[in-house]
């Protein structure tokens, strides 16, 4: 019985050494003992603090700042020819009464390049988003010119294309979610009604089928950080979730300018950036 007894403690000995944690050398070499920490969060000691993962309440944040910036071109712009000539011969003399300059770059004299996407790459999880406006964005076409060149447009908010000019054109987007291809006929003020329900990666492409020099950018996002760049290349996106955040910068001529900018954002705090573009990427048709 003593014996059986000894057998039996020694069989309880080794099935306890994993629980300690302890390692031997098989001949007898150091002793070493494993570190286990066990980490319990707020929610699981009780804490009503935070809310639950999956219950759907906004995430605090520590408060929200300013985002700013200027894009330049890295040495000298591009001169770019028209791309319609002022009186030159076409099918629609109306799109030559004023000629049809080449908006793909569009620079001014101390290098600030205009038309630049700078938009956060995806909104803080669980931050809450406000509402997308509910005014209209107007997108004409005057002159045989897509009006605005660039413009940016949040998820459900209604884009109203329209056309200025007293011929048709076609509206052609290349959206990976939506596309439209409809003609807008000549003198249209009404239009048609483009809205998304949801966001893109990158911009979207638009041409007039009808007349293959028009062309224009436009940006669909699902949260209310993103701006472009104006004629001297700033920018301002207030309001930014404070944290560390990614930002894309996208233009049409290069399309990723950074694919991944992170910026340090700074409670009630403005952050300036500065983003350079080399002018060899610019040049071009």
């Amino acid at each position: 019985m003593r014996n059986l007894n000894q057998l039996t403690c020694g069989l309880m000995a080794l099935a306890l050494l994993p629980l300690v944690g302890c390692e031997r050398g098989l001949g007898g070499g150091a002793y070493t003992e494993s570190q286990v920490t066990l980490v319990i969060s707020s929610t699981e000691a009780g804490s009503t603090d935070a809310p639950s993962a999956d219950s759907g309440a906004p995430a605090a944040v520590a408060g929200f700042g300013t985002v700013k910036g200027k894009v330049v071109i890295d040495g000298a712009a591009p001169s770019l020819p028209m791309l319609l000539a002022k009186g030159q011969a076409t099918k629609d003399p109306v799109c030559s009464i004023n000629g049809v300059p080449n908006e793909s770059v569009v620079a001014d004299a101390g290098g600030g390049l205009a038309n630049v996407f700078v938009y956060l790459k995806k909104a803080p999880a669980g931050v809450e988003v406000p509402a997308a406006p509910t005014d209209k964005i107007v997108f004409d076409q005057k002159g045989c010119i897509f009006i605005p060149h660039t413009f940016i447009a949040r998820v459900g908010q209604t884009i109203n294309i329209t056309n200025s000019d007293p011929v048709a054109h076609n509206v052609h987007t290349f959206s990976n979610t939506k596309s439209l291809n409809s003609a807008i006929q000549g003198n249209d003020t009404k239009g048609t009604d483009l809205v998304y329900d949801k966001s893109e990666t990158l911009p979207i492409k638009t041409v007039c089928d009808f007349h293959a020099w028009m062309d224009s950018y436009h940006l669909v996002v699902d949260h209310p950080w993103a701006g472009l760049t104006g004629p001297d290349g700033s920018f301002e996106i207030q309001g930014v979730p404070a944290g560390k955040m990614e930002f894309v910068v996208w233009h049409e001529k290069t399309g990723y300018v950074e694919r991944s900018l992170k910026i340090d954002v700074v409670p009630d705090q403005t952050v300036e950036v500065p983003v350079k573009v080399p002018a060899a990427k610019l040049a071009g048709k």
